[in-house]
């Protein structure tokens, strides 16, 4: 009986519209019937007859949600309406079905988030939209969920997301599948405050509405304006995409493009119809931004190229207020009249690497580098703190690492430039430990030569094996990160380390020369002691020379008076 009723209230509310209005004061807004389609619900019963529905309750029940919510409500043009009777029943449409017009009241980008280690990007999008539909007249729909609504359509492709793009000739685009879309009838859309000067952005819930209208001061009588009933939809849309087809081999100073096109769309796709194809309209909708409204509505963006783009005030002030965490984030925007209008948006964003840098990256790097000048540590009194430094080097390393694995692309089969500084890091410490070892394996089987051998080998070590490191590095960071050529940036790169091992060889020479003049020295030294050792041996083994001495007579002075 209610729905009875409601299909009654066209017919009681247009003879009231007769009896309040004056001869020739009013033109009825009734709209004809169109018998190929719901122009008015004062044809629902026709329409549901054609269409092979019954006139019972249940019959006219599911045609009217067919009818009211699964239909958009097409524009007619009358002057292309004909066949009509004098009841006003029409059946000829030639042309007269015209593109439903949506108008754009509020239009911002909540949140954009870019999740390389789940791999996925997230993009909340909040609208506010207005359409009239004149089937709501006569009727008491007030809900949203039970009229036709178009859907917002949110699209993402991947743009030069390469490990070098500066060597593509030409654009490379990976289209991405929204795998998850939530929808949310209560938005923040863009109000005007109390005071009537400002905006700011309100959560407000959708609205099925027909505007009163007064229909005669003398006879005063109010009612529904069936031009004038219309959706106000409040819409908050969540769409995940998962990322595929990106390069992280930069990280942590990777960068990255994407392409996301925002429209709206006939969620049913009633339109081409293919039981009336004389309704096919391409586009179905039409989609007006007001993007070129006078201030406060319209606004104009700077893109990052300087160009300028006419933007809706709550697009551009949704987009100052955009931020992309952990990445600086720049936004390009274009007007496409493609679909019935969309906003293209190209986002380009470069990640913060100061943050991973500090925590992760530099203690490594600084670890490593006191593994390399620990052989400045005397290798006699000072072995075990050398050995302590390397060790600490590895654990420090290790756990770092662990810590950072929530932080670094979830993509195992690239290597990315902090993968290669971790791996490159870790040998050189190990190799340092394993140096340390080696100098206790050499003292302990060459007690003679061993401590001259390791005061050699670490002052080689002291001098080239910080520089091979950073050799090293130098060429991980210039292969992966630099936009030179790849085979050119390696040559460049292994020049260098060959110089080191330039260096290395003149130095380990260079010792040799000192070992093998301090090892004839040695011997020199040897030889002389033993000739020492030896010559008073010899001494207490010859003969006793005899020394023969003559008696030479005594001469005894001969005096006067004296006889011998």
């Amino acid at each position: 009986l209610l729905l009875l009723l409601l299909l009654s209230l066209p017919c009681l509310c247009l003879a009231q519209t007769q009896a309040c209005a004056g001869t020739g004061d009013l033109q009825t807004l009734n709209y004809p019937s169109v018998r190929t389609g719901v122009s008015s619900f004062s044809a629902l019963q026709g329409y549901c007859a054609n269409v092979g529905y019954g006139t019972g309750v249940k019959d006219l029940t599911s045609c009217f949600d067919e009818a009211f919510a699964k239909k958009p409500p097409f524009h007619y043009d009358l002057s292309q309406v004909g066949g009509c009777t004098e009841e006003g029943d029409c059946n000829t449409c030639t042309g007269c079905i015209r593109p439903l017009k949506l108008h754009v009241q509020s239009l911002a980008i909540s949140r954009l988030s870019y999740d390389s280690r789940a791999r996925r990007i997230l993009v909340e999008v909040s609208s506010q939209v207005y359409w009239s539909d004149t089937r709501l007249f006569g009727t008491l729909v007030s809900d949203i969920s039970a009229v036709w609504k178009p859907s917002m359509r949110v699209t993402m492709v991947l743009v030069n997301d390469t490990a070098r793009p500066k060597d593509l000739s030409e654009e490379k685009t990976v289209s991405l599948e929204a795998d998850s879309t939530r929808q949310e009838y209560a938005a923040p859309v863009w109000t005007q405050n109390k005071d009537g000067e400002t905006f700011s952005f309100r959560v407000k819930s959708s609205k099925v509405t027909c505007l009163a209208t007064n229909m005669g001061s003398g006879a005063g009588c109010n009612m529904q304006d069936d031009t004038k009933c219309g959706v106000t939809q409040r819409l908050k849309q969540t769409t995940t995409f998962p990322i595929r087809g990106a390069h992280y081999e930069r990280f942590p100073f990777d960068t990255h493009r994407f392409r996301m096109e925002i429209q709206f769309s006939d969620p049913y796709k009633a339109i081409p119809n293919s039981e009336y194809p004389r309704w096919s309209l391409e586009p179905p909708i039409l989609v007006d931004f007001r993007e070129g409204s006078p201030p406060p509505e319209g606004d104009l963006w700077t893109n990052p190229d300087g160009t300028i783009q006419e933007v809706h005030a709550s697009f551009k002030k949704s987009l100052e207020r955009l931020s992309v965490a952990g990445f600086k984030d720049s936004f390009l925007v274009k007007k496409s009249a493609d679909d019935g209008g969309k906003f293209v948006i190209t986002v380009s964003i470069a990640r913060m690497p100061d943050k991973f840098a500090i925590r992760y990256a530099l203690p490594i790097f600084l670890m490593t580098l006191v593994t390399t000048c620990a052989t400045w540590m005397n290798s006699n009194a000072l072995l075990h703190p050398r050995n302590f430094v390397c060790i600490l080097s590895l654990l420090t390393g290790v756990t770092l690492a662990n810590g950072s694995s929530s932080s670094t692309p979830g993509v195992s089969s690239q290597l990315t430039w902090y993968n290669a500084f971790f791996i490159l890091s870790m040998i050189t410490s190990f190799i340092g430990l394993c140096q340390n070892f080696a100098i206790v394996i050499i003292k302990t089987l060459n007690t003679k030569e061993g401590p001259q051998i390791a005061d050699g080998i670490d002052r080689v070590w002291r001098l080239s094996w910080p520089l091979l490191y950073l050799s090293l590095l130098f060429l991980t960071t210039l292969v992966l990160l630099s936009d030179w050529h790849q085979a050119g940036s390696a040559i460049f790169g292994l020049v260098f380390i060959f110089a080191v091992f330039v260096w290395a060889a003149y130095l380990a020479r260079k010792e040799m020369r000192a070992h093998a003049e301090w090892r004839a020295k040695k011997e020199q030294e040897a030889k002389e002691e033993e000739m020492k050792e030896k010559e008073p041996l010899v001494t207490k083994s010859a003969p006793s020379e005899i020394v023969v001495t003559e008696k030479v007579p005594q001469h005894t002075p001969v005096y006067a008076g004296h006889t011998r």
